[in-house]
């Protein structure tokens, strides 16, 4: 919510911010307050120097490690579009695990029955996944190496780098999506964060949550 607030209404004080994101166990998101220094949008904290384009330059590294990836990705979502799932499978949930970006993809598919639960059908007398692909998506030894965010992080220590990363790359994933024909995916398809708070509907091409 506050990302989508103009900022002359958070600088007139209409909507109220917290004093420190960090005292309260969260991280800071920067914007250009005046050219020379950066404000964040959720509490009072301004820190001399542009830490905004940081992150922007991070995240377009990001994006340019995660391009030549993209045919790759968009023939294993075509399968998982074009599959014809059991039943009891409403939804199929992609979680991005930003840790993994450094030693592997980072998102992972999970296929969800109607009470939520991770569904498995019977093969071979073993259970196995109602998915023509590996949930893992992708075999790739990394994305970024594991040194990426050092100007990130020698400009400001307590950026949170991987959770940059995952943002960067739900909407990669989207336009993924969207080319492998999930447009007309006929269940829920969403990707998130691991433990956000929020999810992307790649179906519906909105976000949903707080």
């Amino acid at each position: 919510m506050r990302t989508k607030l103009p900022l002359f209404i958070i600088n007139l004080g209409i909507a109220g911010k917290g004093q420190n994101c960090e005292a309260a166990g969260g991280k800071h998101v920067w914007y250009n307050q005046d050219g020379r220094k950066s404000a964040c949008y959720h509490c009072k904290v301004t820190r001399l120097g542009r830490l905004w384009e940081t992150e922007q330059e991070f995240q377009r590294h990001v994006n340019d490690a995660l391009e030549p990836h993209s045919q790759a990705l968009i023939s294993v979502l075509r399968q998982l579009v074009l599959h014809d799932y059991p039943h009891e499978v409403v939804s199929v949930e992609f979680e991005v695990f930003p840790q993994s970006f450094p030693s592997g993809f980072p998102v992972r598919a999970f296929f969800m029955d109607k009470d939520n639960t991770e569904f498995f059908i019977s093969k071979d007398g073993a259970p196995a996944y109602p998915s023509p692909v590996d949930p893992e998506l992708l075999e790739l030894s990394r994305v970024y190496r594991a040194d990426a965010a050092k100007d990130l992080l020698d400009a400001d220590p307590d950026a949170d780098d991987l959770t940059l990363a995952g943002e960067a790359l739900i909407p990669w994933f989207s336009r993924c999506w969207l080319e492998a024909g999930g447009a007309v995916f006929t269940r829920s398809a969403t990707i998130s964060l691991h433990d956000g708070g929020r999810f992307f509907d790649l179906v519906e091409q909105n976000w949903q949550g707080w």
